[in-house]
């Protein structure tokens, strides 16, 4: 039964790991940051067939049994490292600008939306990722580059979203004054 049990094992590895691994990549889009959590998953995922080998060995289902496995193995991985990342982020102080310097930035754009009182709304009305993206472009002067850097993201997609922000707080700007 052991020797059953180490061959079937075996052949799980040289049929899929290869795959397993791709389609891992695959789910984090090649980032290089999330390598060893690919790794670790797919271990993982050998490690649970080894456990359940008595379900598996006949099991018809078995490689849509490993790729859910290790996605989800992997997902657990990413989550626990992201929340990691931002209790990482909180604790070195990035997050401790106050509301005053994020209005200070605020009326430093470049559409000049209005009067104070009106910040302090649009303000109100901000997720706290748009204060963030405000907060790093406007407060800590953070490059586009530097920015799609720290939130995992591309140039463009920081670029957006700033318009986007900007769009927001002009269209909450003119229902003040309307």
């Amino acid at each position: 039964m052991e020797r059953e049990k180490e061959a079937f094992i075996e052949w799980l590895y040289t049929q899929y790991a290869v795959k397993l691994e791709r389609a891992s990549l695959n789910w984090v889009q090649h980032r290089p940051e999330y390598r060893d959590m690919v790794d670790d998953s797919i271990q993982k995922t050998f490690l649970k067939a080894c456990e359940e080998y008595d379900r598996l060995k006949d099991a018809p289902y078995i490689e849509a049994w490993l790729f859910k496995t290790c996605r989800h193995r992997l997902l657990t991985e990413i989550n626990t490292y992201r929340r990691r990342q931002k209790r990482h982020v909180a604790l070195d102080g990035g997050a401790a600008v106050s509301d005053e310097r994020l209005m200070t930035a605020i009326d430093a754009l470049p559409e000049q939306i209005g009067n104070r009182e009106t910040l302090e709304r649009i303000l109100d009305a901000l997720s706290e990722r748009e204060k963030g993206l405000v907060r790093e472009r406007f407060v800590n002067g953070a490059s586009f580059e530097e920015m799609a850097q720290k939130e995992k993201t591309t140039v463009g997609a920081i670029r957006s979203a700033l318009a986007r922000l900007r769009k927001k707080a002009r269209r909450l700007a003119g229902n003040e004054r309307g």
